[in-house]
């Protein structure tokens, strides 16, 4: 069962459980798949990103879905070897990546730090290698940014999304991939920027758990309040730019609110993670546009 909770303009805010919250992301990539020319996906880390390919598995989808032609990179990565545990890529890799018919040419990983580099140095380096990489093969849009086909987000807990955590990550930062770090346990780490993110074609966020509640329900309202703002604006021929918003003005909602607002997006909670939403609230704030 899937439930529309806020919708405006190409941004879609959708409840859905158990096969429902995966099935729309998986038939986007089998999609992209059967297309005449190589698309490039962008993954998400953390536990969420397993469930998607055990629905790929489970529905068969992994069969039909023509892997030559997808290309596959990550939003982040930690700063770890690729034969850790922590490693998003690693982990994907052993579970599914490695037991699928997709070329090694077509994994694009951030390389993780292995004991022998320099940490400070290394991620300079890694950082232009990834923004070299993605000039080279994603093709870019008319401003002249790499323009992924589908980024697939996750939400953390915190509202962090990528390596991107509210208080430390920077708005404008034209890089295309960052240093990041987790403002708690200070582990290093390597980021696609908020510039290389919006410029997607098509952004998906899946979060699921109640332990995602509490920040979704303070920003869903902020979206929804900026995308309502962004089309009364636009309706009196001005334009709206999110970034002259002071980031702090959103509290943990800050990096969520500057994500996908110019793009197809859609973010797809479970009902755990959906469950403090004021839908009543979000109906109310539509309806005063219309």
């Amino acid at each position: 069962m899937t439930k529309t909770l806020f919708q405006e303009g190409d941004y879609s805010i959708v409840e859905a459980a158990g096969d429902d919250l995966l099935s729309p992301v998986a038939n986007k990539l089998l999609a992209l798949s059967q297309a005449q020319s190589p698309k490039h996906i962008s993954l998400f880390g953390g536990s969420t990103v397993f469930k998607l390919f055990a629905y790929l598995e489970k529905s068969g989808l992994d069969k039909q879905i023509n892997w030559d032609n997808l290309h596959l990179w990550w939003n982040d990565e930690r700063l770890v070897d690729h034969g850790s545990p922590e490693s998003n890529y690693g982990e994907l890799n052993r579970q599914y990546l490695s037991k699928l018919p997709i070329k090694e040419e077509n994994i694009h990983p951030i390389q993780g730090l292995t004991r022998d580099k320099l940490e400070f140095t290394y991620v300079e380096a890694e950082c232009k290698r990834m923004i070299s990489l993605v000039h080279e093969l994603v093709p870019a849009n008319a401003q002249g940014i790499p323009s992924f086909d589908l980024i697939i987000l996750g939400i953390g807990d915190d509202g962090h999304t990528a390596s991107l955590f509210p208080a430390v990550f920077e708005i404008e930062d034209t890089e295309l991939y960052v240093p990041a770090f987790h403002p708690l346990t200070m582990q290093p780490r390597i980021s696609q920027s908020l510039t290389l993110i919006n410029a997607a074609k098509e952004i998906c966020f899946i979060a699921t758990g109640e332990n995602k509640a509490r920040v979704l329900s303070q920003t869903v309202e902020a979206i929804a309040g900026v995308l309502i703002l962004q089309s009364l604006i636009r309706k009196e021929g001005k334009a709206f730019d999110i970034y002259n918003f002071s980031k702090e003005k959103f509290g943990n909602s800050e990096v969520l609110v500057h994500v996908g607002l110019t793009t197809h997006t859609t973010m797809y909670l479970d009902p755990a993670a959906a469950k403090e939403i004021n839908v009543a609230e979000l109906e109310k704030m539509q309806t005063s546009i219309k």
